[in-house]
């Protein structure tokens, strides 16, 4: 009986207070991101391209612990491609099923996606090719892991293909496409933590188009 009563006490004073937060914090972001009215002006539109990747930080526990644990200065927890077809935009991106009703490589359009997203927290950043690149060659090998239905790497696991998590989606693609590694410098002098989005903002492979951390 004492036993059980200490097991009691140590419930009450140290497990359920976790609880409670945890509930409560993951409570109010539903309610934040369902009143969100976050997104891109049309003057943002019209700087955006197909194979654009968009960085953001996310509502919940999880993304806020990928960008607490992961991150720099940047704070984001996610990043997708961006396809722009007929004047509409979408993104193509890998998402976990604990997440998602998809469980893995999958497109949303881009409206919601950034909806989704923390405001202020959207960077937007394009390639900077060599003359010999062709850059078609994102959107298109981004859609063959598309149609795949890649599942999404809970292991983290940048050397096993069969599965993809968020940022090696970008890796993979311009690996493929032009034989680079995003994790590291051009000049090689800097190797980036894959499981952080620091190599999307190196300006040595991108340019960025649209940072709403020094709009908001």
């Amino acid at each position: 009986m004492r036993k059980f009563f200490i097991v009691f006490i140590i419930f009450i004073l140290f497990i359920l207070p976790i609880v409670l937060f945890l509930y409560i914090y993951e409570y109010r972001s539903v309610q934040e991101q369902s009143f969100s009215t976050y997104h891109l002006t049309p003057e943002e539109l019209n700087q955006i391209n197909t194979g654009d990747i968009i960085l953001r930080k996310g509502y919940g526990l999880v993304s806020a612990t990928i960008s607490e644990t992961y991150n720099t200065e940047l704070d984001v927890s996610h990043c997708a491609f961006i396809i722009k077809k007929d004047n509409q935009f979408s993104v193509i991106h890998a998402v976990s099923q604990s997440l998602s009703d998809v469980d893995g490589v999958q497109t949303q359009d881009l409206e919601t996606f950034v909806r989704d997203s923390r405001k202020g927290s959207i960077i937007i950043v394009r390639y900077k090719p060599s003359p010999l690149d062709d850059v078609s060659k994102i959107a298109s090998r981004a859609n063959y892991y598309l149609e795949k239905k890649v599942p999404f790497d809970h292991d983290f696991d940048p050397t096993d293909n069969s599965k993809i998590y968020c940022s090696e989606l970008p890796w993979l693609v311009f690996h493929d496409s032009f034989n680079i590694d995003l994790f590291k410098s051009k000049d090689g002098k800097i190797e980036y933590n894959y499981k952080t989005f620091d190599a999307f903002v190196d300006t040595s492979h991108f340019k960025i188009i649209i940072n709403h951390r020094l709009k908001y």
